[in-house]
């Protein structure tokens, strides 16, 4: 063998491998420290690299235990000498696995001779001798596989296509069908208690539509085999009247007709059968739905006058015509919604207004004015400015800018002077101060306090869902407790009800996100859960979920 023996392999203290090395004599010291261990006490399948010698060369190299074992394996069965080659030789290795001898040369007269010339008469008799020596007729992927015989390709390139193929040798009809299958449908279809127990007798298995096309082309009558279709349909119906009541429970919850989103998420909670596929049986929208059950829909559409009177606001604002990706980051409709409503797009619209439509031309700042401008805005809010105030301000730059610059938020904050503690990147956004100077890990989280500040609703930030029950151990942390109204306000910014059975970040994130939600239903406990669409069209969605709870935020 080319392995280097008596080597030993670096290895770390881990929940998984304590036990198994401790048995083999080996002192634990704690978890995460390195430690050496004989090659030979790796397990079988241990990603670990191991220094090997090429069987050919004579070089040392490394490849993981479960690869070389595997290339090991492979050899036993084949029953060839095991060798071990680097990326180098590996070639000589794989012709040693598969017998490969180097062609010999011929010149072109000898090379006339040595090519095979299938006639039609040959590959019939190919294929016969697959049948007799298998028990089965192949298919072209059959054949393609199996050593020793010609390919599909020398098939098709004699009679046209594999089914002409299979005509022409009489073992099938125009339509592909062989004729044992036929006899088999004929004589088992009338009598059979499923259609499985005929498509074990084909010779090539089929779906329910080609049975049935068969057994119309034989002349025989269908048969309905779903014995349980009533029992079934009486599901589909008790389904859709659960669909119906949750959709009817929901809209009183919230005071309005629930968005899809929130629909979706109410369904997933309450194991209620998905929208979609309500919407599949029932052969309607889900707005549809919602106006033959609670008589409303939830439609956001604007009319021509509101669009253009928010476009000329923001013109005004901007001192400019904006521009069409610049429209939803100001809380107006996107330029879809104009071209839907106009019938022209976002460009067409501003040359029929008569507005001189020229390019917003970024201009190049200094640093240093990058810096004076963004101390000039911190001194206007008297707080730290995320970057939603970056944005907004007619004089300053973007995040996106000043990390292009400084390399991060952090070294602005130094040069300008910010003190506060906690100033880092965190992984859901810019971690800034509220107008409770209280440190806020998002822009929204910002926004959201800002929102209660200004309304004089009073809260407990951070506040634990086990002091609101007598003997609970839950440790959750909830957002925002309005201690006078006894809500609790959660913003949810990473949830996404697609990624619940993915395990990543988002995914495990959602999943918590649905046990908050459940625990808060099983213990009784008003929420307000909050997502990044509640924070559009100057917070509408924020602003629906307080008022259904009887809070009006201006």
């Amino acid at each position: 063998m080319a392995i280097v023996e008596d080597q030993l392999v670096e290895v770390k203290w881990n929940g998984n491998n304590k036990a198994r090395f401790e048995s083999l004599g080996y002192k634990f010291t704690k978890i995460g420290d390195p430690f050496l261990v004989n090659y030979n006490h790796l397990t079988r399948y241990s990603k670990l690299k191991i220094k090997l010698v090429c069987d050919y060369c004579n070089s040392l190299f490394k490849r993981t235990v479960t690869s070389w074992n595997s290339t090991k394996s492979k050899s036993e069965i084949s029953g060839i000498e095991h060798k071990d080659a680097c990326k180098t030789c590996y070639e000589k290795r794989w012709r040693d696995l598969n017998d490969y001898d180097e062609p010999e040369i011929f010149d072109e007269a000898e090379e006339d001779l040595i090519k095979v010339k299938y006639t039609k008469e040959k590959l019939i008799n190919y294929y016969n001798k697959f049948v007799q020596e298998y028990g089965y007729h192949p298919n072209k992927n059959q054949m393609d596989a199996t050593k020793g015989y010609p390919s599909a390709t020398a098939f098709t390139s004699k009679f046209g296509t594999w089914r002409k193929f299979l005509v022409e040798i009489g073992i099938a009809d125009s339509n592909g069908n062989y004729y044992e299958d036929l006899t088999v449908i004929e004589k088992f279809y009338p009598i059979c208690k499923r259609l499985s127990e005929i498509n074990s007798k084909l010779i090539s298995p089929k779906s329910i539509k080609e049975i049935e096309k068969m057994v119309i082309h034989i002349g025989l009558e269908l048969r309905d085999f779903y014995t349980k279709r009533d029992y079934s349909e009486v599901m589909a119906i008790s389904k859709v009247e659960a669909f119906k009541a949750a959709l009817i429970d929901l809209e009183s919850d919230i005071g309005k007709c629930p968005t899809t989103g929130e629909m979706e998420k109410y369904c997933s909670l309450n194991k209620v059968t998905a929208r979609r596929n309500i919407e599949d049986y029932l052969g309607m929208s889900y707005a549809e739905i919602c106006m033959d059950t609670i008589g409303s829909e939830n439609k956001t559409t604007k009319s021509k006058k509101v669009l253009l009177e928010e476009l000329i606001e923001l013109k005004e604002k901007l001192g400019r015509v904006p521009q069409s990706n610049e429209l939803k980051l100001y809380g107006l409709s996107e330029h879809k919604a104009y071209r839907r409503k106009f019938n022209m797009s976002y460009n067409e619209l501003i040359i029929s207004l008569g507005w001189e439509q020229s390019p917003y031309i970024v201009e190049t700042k200094s640093k240093e004015r990058l810096l004076s401008e963004f101390k000039t805005l911190c001194e206007t809010l008297g707080r730290v400015p995320n970057h939603e105030d970056l944005s907004k301000c007619s004089y300053t730059s973007n995040t996106t800018t000043y990390k292009k610059h400084f390399g991060s938020m952090d070294k602005v904050w130094d040069i300008v002077g910010v003190d506060f503690e906690a100033n880092q990147d965190m992984s859901a956004g810019i971690v800034s101060k509220n107008k409770n100077n209280e440190v806020c890990r998002s822009t929204q989280e910002l926004i959201i306090s800002n929102l209660l500040i200004e309304n004089n609703l009073m809260y407990v930030p951070e506040q634990q869902y086990s002091s609101l029950l007598d003997g609970s151990k839950n440790r959750w942390k909830m957002d925002w407790y309005l201690s006078d109204e006894g809500i609790v306000v959660e913003y949810f910014g990473l949830f996404d009800d697609r990624k619940l059975k993915i395990n990543n970040r988002v995914g495990k994130y959602s999943r918590k996100v649905m046990k908050k939600l459940k625990f808060c239903k099983e213990n009784s406990i008003k929420i307000i859960d909050l997502y990044p669409n509640d924070l559009r069209d100057n917070y509408k969605g924020l602003k629906e979920k307080f008022h259904a709870h009887g809070i009006l935020i201006s």
